[in-house]
């Protein structure tokens, strides 16, 4: 076979877009253009003649071009088949590297033509294009008479100004190393040469965010890929139960592999199972000298270096966790020398092979404190939170530009507009609010999908688009249409989908609990946000549990827990989120926390309140880097500090506290969280309540 220098004939991989269903040829070496040999090479002449009086008219091109590229170009209307169209580009190529220097002009003529030879789908660019000099791919009539709009509407959806100008040239580049894109849709993760990203860097990524918006715009449900299928932002892997990316990391860990993915399955506890096995690999993988077998590993004649006791005690893990990850390693070999290494003697007892042990000992586990190890906010500066959230229209969170924002696609006008979300600051206003914990408040249902709805002022037939069809009545909603057994009245109460402790033996169908208590304040920003997502952020049907992509939900239950639970509207969906649909991650909301203690720290700080030895009231510490502020406080503290005002200024009994406030399946469990902190007798209550020129906002549980 002929060898080219710049061009190649044949080698590329066949893709689908399963947005468009268009079938792509995307080029596979980085440095050569690709050819194809099934290409109508018949329109080239009149092509080319189109290219010429383009050229001789003046066209974009200011100055004059070299004759040698005029007469390369003219050797395309001679073509007849692929060899023949790579000896063209090889020569035109070729003379435009020896005068690209010293002529001005002679670039964006040939490249225009590679431009409109692609869209011809005759070739497909390199990742790495041949030219001495950067290359900026033009935008002109020639080389798009029609086609590929989407490149510049591109534009329009980038959040950051700074990237606008340089979008659809990055858009143009990596939709060029495939042949067959016609439309926005067909530019997907496997269908862009793989090098364009490793050559383009951090660069290529500026183009991920609004071509993932304008292709949920144009194409809905369809379009379904994240940053993260493009190569962008933090890798997960701790949802992968099996493990597989441990094999691309080191194959040699490929039994380690296989035994834990089964362990994994044929057990329960699926989310701190995985915590231990995410950290056993990170120590195997660190570790190259361990058995690469877990049978070497429980071998007594091996010498284990490190052992698991030496690694982990040099990790920077909590006592508590320390004995959990100890703990399920040391479970995780007891089923493997069951399973794998245990016979039966003459009389059918089981035991154990004489050269295998279990290395790793198990801890004991330490007697559990009376009351929660977490300190109480003082109630006065929960209020002040509310306040610097929800002050002049959310003017603190609306400062916050980056975090904040995203550019939504305007249906009616067909426009990206930069718009501002408040799901963090509502989720955090419910978490301030009520004794729930944060993944609670984050898996909350709007009632969208709900047979009725409430709007503020009575409950009525639910009207909206996700209404539900069948004559089953449907409640999901965190508001739920309650009647008092006493009295006979009817009110607003509240309903917790997700329950720690009193879910794990129930029907997926039957989860959660009632809250029987009309809470204003949550009821308010309940609706104000369901109306909000309905408008901004909507969804064309309800998510399925088992679709959704949240960690602490797929670690904590299997497939097919998930797939009988049905579907959900997310009150708390996240349009700023990898998916729209999905609520916001726990990691956003633990950044929020951090921002907004560190505002709180600064307002104190300005009106010079200090503690009683003089020293500055301290909020958050300084983080290691730039990174965020750390709480001194963590999220838990608010449903603790919230459940001691309940229990003990609100005069909610223990009885009415653990049912329908905080959610626990025991009594027991409520007292231990019931932390009284530093400042909790009901003089110190008052005092800082009538600082804060704001009534406590406890309201007992409707009985």
């Amino acid at each position: 076979m002929t060898s080219f220098a710049h061009c190649q004939i044949g080698q590329f991989r066949e893709v689908t877009s399963i947005i468009t269903g268009h079938k792509l040829r995307v080029n596979t070496l980085a440095d050569k253009f690709l050819v194809v040999s099934d290409a109508d090479f018949g329109k080239l002449p009149r092509l080319t003649a189109a290219l010429i009086d383009w050229l001789t008219a003046g066209g974009s091109v200011e100055h004059g071009i070299a004759r040698n590229i005029i007469e390369a170009l003219r050797e395309f209307a001679d073509i007849g088949d692929a060899t023949g169209m790579c000896v063209a580009v090889d020569r035109v190529v070729a003379e435009l590297l020896a005068v690209e220097t010293k002529r001005m002009g002679q670039k964006t003529a040939v490249i225009s033509w590679l431009q409109r030879l692609w869209e011809e789908e005759y070739i497909a660019f390199p990742a790495s294009l041949p030219f001495k000099s950067k290359i900026k791919l033009p935008w002109d009539q020639f080389g798009f008479p029609t086609n590929h709009e989407w490149i510049m509407a591109l534009r329009k959806a980038s959040p950051r100004a700074g990237d606008v100008n340089r979008i659809p040239g990055l858009a143009l580049r990596a939709a060029a190393t495939a042949i067959g894109i016609k439309e926005v849709g067909d530019l997907i993760p496997d269908g862009v040469a793989e090098e364009f990203f490793v050559l383009n860097g951090k660069k290529a990524a500026a183009l991920v965010t609004p071509l993932i918006a304008l292709q949920r715009a144009r194409y809905g449900d369809k379009a379904r890929y994240t940053p993260k299928d493009w190569g962008v932002g933090r890798q997960s892997r701790g949802n992968d139960r099996t493990y597989r990316w441990v094999l691309v990391r080191d194959p040699s860990l490929a039994d380690w592999q296989e035994k834990v993915a089964l362990w994994l399955r044929e057990g329960r506890s699926l989310a701190l199972r995985t915590y231990m096995a995410d950290r056993l690999f990170a120590c195997l993988i660190e570790h190259k000298e361990l058995p690469r077998t877990v049978e070497e590993y429980c071998r007594r004649s091996g010498m284990l270096s490190p052992t698991w006791a030496e690694w982990s005690a040099s990790q920077d893990w909590a006592e508590s966790s320390h004995q959990l990850y100890t703990n399920y390693f040391c479970e995780f070999i007891n089923w493997f020398l069951a399973r794998y290494l245990t016979g039966d003697d003459d009389l059918g007892r089981p035991v154990v092979s004489a050269v295998h042990f279990n290395p790793v000992r198990r801890l004991a586990q330490a007697a559990k404190p009376p009351q929660t190890h977490r300190e109480a906010m003082p109630l006065r500066y929960i209020h002040e939170l509310i306040r610097i959230i929800e002050n002049d229209d959310f003017a603190w969170p609306r400062s916050l530009v980056s975090s904040e924002y995203f550019m939504r696609h305007d249906v009616a006008s067909g426009e990206f507009v930069r718009t501002w979300s408040p799901v963090r600051s509502v989720a955090m206003l419910l978490k301030l609010h009520l004794p729930l914990r944060t993944f609670q408040v984050r898996m909350l249902d709007s009632g969208e999908g709900d047979t009725e709805q409430f709007d503020g002022t009575e409950w009525r037939p639910n009207t909206g688009p996700l209404a539900p069809k069948g004559k089953a009545r449907i409640r999901r909603g965190v508001l739920r249409n309650m009647t008092d057994t006493t009295s006979g009245t009817t009110f607003t109460g509240l309903y917790v989908n997700t329950n720690k402790t009193a879910d794990i033996f129930r029907s997926p169908k039957d989860l959660g609990y009632e809250v029987p208590w009309e809470h204003k304040e949550a009821i308010r920003w309940t609706l104000y946000l369901r109306d909000w997502q309905q408008r901004f952020n909507p969804i064309q049907r309800p998510t399925q549990w088992e679709e959704i992509h949240d960690k602490t939900v797929l670690r904590s239950n299997s497939k097919e827990m998930l797939r009988k639970r049905g579907g959900v509207c997310f009150l708390l969906r996240d349009p700023k989120g990898t998916h729209p649909c999905e609520p916001v991650a726990d990691s956003r909301m633990q950044n929020y926390w951090a921002m907004l203690l560190a505002e709180l720290e600064r307002r104190v700080a300005v009106r010079e309140e200090t503690l009683a030895d003089g020293s500055p009231v301290r909020f958050v510490r300084s983080s290691v880097g730039a990174g965020l502020p750390v709480p001194h406080f963590d999220l838990h503290s608010l449903r603790v500090a919230l459940i001691t005002a309940y229990a003990i200024e609100g005069g909610v009994p223990i009885q009415i506290l653990s049912k329908c406030i905080a959610g626990h399946a025991t009594i027991l469990m409520t007292l231990y969280t019931r932390s009284r902190g530093r400042l909790t007798c009901r003089k110190r209550w008052r005092r800082h309540n009538s600082a804060s020129n704001r009534p406590s906002r406890v309201i007992s549980c409707a009985s």
